[in-house]
């Protein structure tokens, strides 16, 4: 069920046959449905949809190694047309993921560093306690006042009231 488990789920309660339909298309366009259906009814902030293009980011570049590895048994056959024609997004596994969940590469890329280097503040971005930009800011508290940047993690101050007790200490 690519969309409508919980609906699955309430006919199955109430005795209700479902109607099915079938998709008809290719995986990364199953992907790309369910993706469409679940961001338009969520409203995510552009970090947390950067920290779900993460997760994209890490099976894209899963099935790039894959392909990477099975076009090395077939050396010498020429290129794929495929990838001579890709757009611009689609030749980065963090551009696809961009593009598939409506944020720039570049905000991908940001929310990877953030990942790896702070994954506190990064949490607080896939919550939606901070947004990547506020994230950002919440470093710059932090060496100012580490105490602030505890509070502004756990989401009990907003980041102006962060930045305003920042600058009292400072």
């Amino acid at each position: 069920i690519l969309d409508g488990v919980n609906r699955a789920k309430a006919c199955s309660k109430l005795g209700i046959r479902p109607w099915y339909e079938a998709f008809k298309g290719t995986e990364e366009e199953a992907l790309s449905f369910v993706l469409s259906q679940n961001l338009r009814r969520r409203h995510l902030t552009a970090g947390q949809k950067a920290m779900l293009a993460l997760e994209l980011e890490k099976e894209f570049a899963e099935q790039g190694r894959a392909a990477m590895a099975e076009g090395g048994k077939n050396k010498g056959k020429g290129r794929s047309i495929k990838n001579d024609r890709a757009k611009p997004w689609e030749k980065t596994s963090a551009g696809r993921a961009a593009f598939m969940v409506g944020v720039s590469r570049t905000y991908v890329i940001r929310a990877k560093g953030l990942c790896k280097r702070h994954p506190g503040l990064a949490d607080s971005v896939r919550s939606g306690v901070l947004n990547l930009d506020d994230a950002a800011k919440a470093l710059a508290i932090g060496r100012s006042d580490p105490g602030v940047y505890e509070d502004l993690l756990e989401g009990t101050i907003t980041i102006k009231e962060a930045r305003v007790a920042a600058k009292k200490v400072a």
